[in-house]
């Protein structure tokens, strides 16, 4: 008897979706310690996180409260800078009519 291409198909699905099932549920791996112990991340005040914020300026600060870097627009283009310690501008980088411009902090 010749098998066809068809029933030859199904059982090679059928196979893999058994042999998926006995693999999963007979042979996993425990979990391992540091999963069991971690809880999921969550935000602290418990809320859903936006899925969208729009604004015009973002600021990243450390935890004194100084500045470190900012997202932004300048003249209508979207601009990123990074500061250093003495709070100048040590990496900036910027769109223009030609395109994505790297700029240093003298700029």
């Amino acid at each position: 008897m010749r098998a066809t291409f068809p029933s030859v198909t199904f059982a090679s699905i059928a196979a893999g979706f058994v042999g998926g099932f006995v693999s999963q549920a007979f042979f996993s791996p425990p979990p391992l310690l540091g999963q069991l112990l971690m809880p999921p991340p969550m935000r602290p005040d418990k809320r859903p996180a936006a899925t969208e914020v729009d604004a015009q300026r973002f600021v990243l600060v450390d935890s004194s409260g100084i500045v470190n870097g900012e997202i932004k627009m300048n003249n209508e283009q979207p601009e990123i800078v990074l500061y250093d310690k003495a709070g100048r501008p040590a990496w900036r980088a910027t769109t223009n009519q030609r395109g994505f411009q790297l700029l240093d902090g003298a700029h």
